[in-house]
């Protein structure tokens, strides 16, 4: 995982586990990218482990790309309507400033 952050197109990675089921999920600003990272040493040798040794009793592998991504809406600090930030304008529909958006959504 250490080695992912100096890929070109990297965004982000988690580890989880939900039961006894353990699950790595990253995201790539394009499906290329990943390409990239699947020809690296460190992937093939894990792939390879993962693959041919007693790893677990069952896995899934895949590469899912977004069909379409809804806007990002804002709470509006005065009525609490979720707003539309892609529109154009920096007010609520009840004419009160919007907050800035978060840095990291």
């Amino acid at each position: 995982a250490t080695e992912l952050v100096k890929q070109p197109g990297f965004l982000s990675w988690i580890g989880l586990e939900i039961g006894s089921r353990l699950y790595t999920i990253t995201a790539w600003e394009s499906v290329d990218a990943i390409r990239e990272i699947m020809r690296s040493p460190t992937h093939l040798a894990a792939a390879k482990r993962f693959l041919s040794e007693d790893f677990g009793a069952a896995a899934t592998t895949g590469v899912w790309s977004a069909h379409h991504l809804n806007p990002v809406r804002t709470r509006c600090p005065s009525c609490a309507r979720l707003t539309d930030r892609a529109q154009p304008g920096d007010r609520c529909g009840c004419a009160q400033p919007l907050s800035q958006m978060p840095e990291y959504w």
